[in-house]
């Protein structure tokens, strides 16, 4: 089931949210309590780098039992505020073209705006964890864990090269947990288990595919969320441009 009149169907109502594949390895007894040094990794942990300027293109495909549809998607992160930025557009099919969402994240405070045929509108705080474009994935996903939006505990198996971190939300959200798993070096996420209140699996993220742009900084260049019913989205990056410097306005509502 989809969300009337938000994009045509394109941002999910009741579905999973943020990213992808395996994840499996957790318990909740394995939790060791509440650590602010889990708030700080996560609130770190990156899928598009952690360059403060980045732009990208990219291949969304979602497959259900429907079959497989294809957007292809621009995606602008901005970070020089001290929160981030993000700007999602499709560029393909062309009937989906005026598609857009913008999500600005500052000083604790979420604000979401969506464009479609009718125009733009703001979105409720209860729709950040909701996919785009008819996608599992959100642009948190694609941003940061804002940690004044979670509690975060280091669970005892953070050994070896990544963290292991749960994540439980403090506001309405359609999740109950996430289990999340960090890169020790470079704070890359590389899987997620999203569960609901009664502690059903409703998605899962892996990074399937890892690159490294020309500063030497890694990223996820392929990323798959699976859902328990098969559905499957994959983002997969063609283009990947760092250091960029946005106009003042670029992110602006208005220019939506």
């Amino acid at each position: 089931m989809f969300l009337k009149g938000l994009g045509g169907g394109f941002l999910k109502t009741g579905s999973p949210r943020i990213l992808f594949s395996l994840y499996i390895l957790f318990f909740s007894s394995a939790l060791s309590g509440y650590s602010q040094d889990a708030a700080s990794i996560a609130a770190g942990s990156h899928v598009l780098g952690k360059n403060a300027g980045i732009r990208l293109s990219a291949v969304l495909s979602i497959n259900d039992s429907s079959g497989i549809k294809e957007r292809g998607i621009d995606i602008s992160l901005d970070r020089t505020t001290g929160g981030s930025r993000i700007l999602a557009s499709v560029t393909r099919p062309a009937f989906l073209r005026n598609l857009k969402v913008l999500q600005l994240s500052e000083g604790g405070n979420t604000e979401t705006w969506l464009k479609n045929s009718q125009g733009v509108r703001r979105l409720s705080s209860g729709t950040n964890s909701e996919g785009i474009f008819g996608s599992d994935f959100t642009l948190e996903d694609l941003s940061h864990f804002n940690p004044d939006e979670y509690t975060f505990a280091l669970m005892k198996d953070s050994s070896g090269t990544t963290h292991h971190i749960e994540a439980r939300p403090l506001g309405s959200s359609t999740y109950g947990r996430i289990l999340i798993r960090i890169d020790k070096v470079d704070g890359l996420l590389s899987e997620s288990i999203f569960y609901d209140r009664n502690n059903l699996e409703m998605k899962r993220f892996s990074a399937d595919k890892i690159g490294t742009a020309k500063s030497g900084e890694r990223y996820v260049r392929t990323a798959v969320i699976v859902r328990p019913d098969g559905r499957q989205s994959m983002l997969d990056i063609t283009q990947y441009d760092t250091d960029v410097k946005f106009q003042k306005q670029f992110f602006a509502k208005g220019n939506l």
